[in-house]
């Protein structure tokens, strides 16, 4: 058994043992855009507050940031990849296609490999956000082009979308967060 598979961990509270504080958190979630409390939120039930701040800051990263959405898709499928987190990428994948992520590209960042596109504000963020990942940094080459592309603004955003989706992928990965149905990623090698 791999490190990330076998059963949940911190499955959700019965209902009867959720505290006020918990049931507040939950029903913001279920307000909010995405209708619903998903799993990647259930290990953060047990501290409302921490359920609180993060679903915040993934609404407006997700619902209400400037970044075109095949490209904040792209980067969310990176950090999914990297961390060989297979709820998000069965969450995610579907969406940065309807965003207008190219199959191919998906196919490229599902394999680990960097796209093969013409399309270049695509190569800067996989280029950015992979280096930033794998080298826990990004050299000057790299960055120099994200910022001639995007925006401080926008750079700011994708660097919070990064931090925001290890957030979610390392917590799944550690409580071993159920998997939807859904096409997964390739078998690590």
């Amino acid at each position: 058994m791999s490190l990330t598979s076998g059963p949940d961990r911190m499955p959700m509270p019965p209902v009867d043992q959720l505290t006020e504080r918990a049931r507040a958190a939950i029903e913001a979630v279920r307000s909010g855009p995405r209708g619903a409390l998903l799993a990647c939120f259930v290990p953060f039930v047990h501290t409302p507050e921490v359920l609180t701040l993060v679903q915040t800051l993934g609404a407006q990263l997700r619902y209400r940031g400037g970044l075109r959405g095949d490209l904040r898709e792209l980067v969310i499928l990176v950090v999914s990849q990297v961390w060989h987190q297979d709820f998000e990428w069965v969450v995610h994948q579907p969406i940065a296609v309807a965003e207008g992520l190219a199959l191919d590209v998906v196919d490229d960042v599902a394999h680990g490999r960097r796209p093969s596109t013409d399309d270049q504000a695509v190569l800067a963020l996989w280029d950015l956000a992979t280096e930033l990942q794998h080298r826990r940094g990004v050299s000057d080459a790299v960055y120099d082009r994200a910022a001639s592309l995007f925006s401080n603004a926008e750079l700011a955003e994708v660097f919070a979308l990064i931090g925001y989706y290890t957030t979610l992928a390392l917590t799944m990965n550690a409580v071993r967060t159920p998997v939807p149905p859904g096409p997964r990623l390739p078998e690590e090698k």
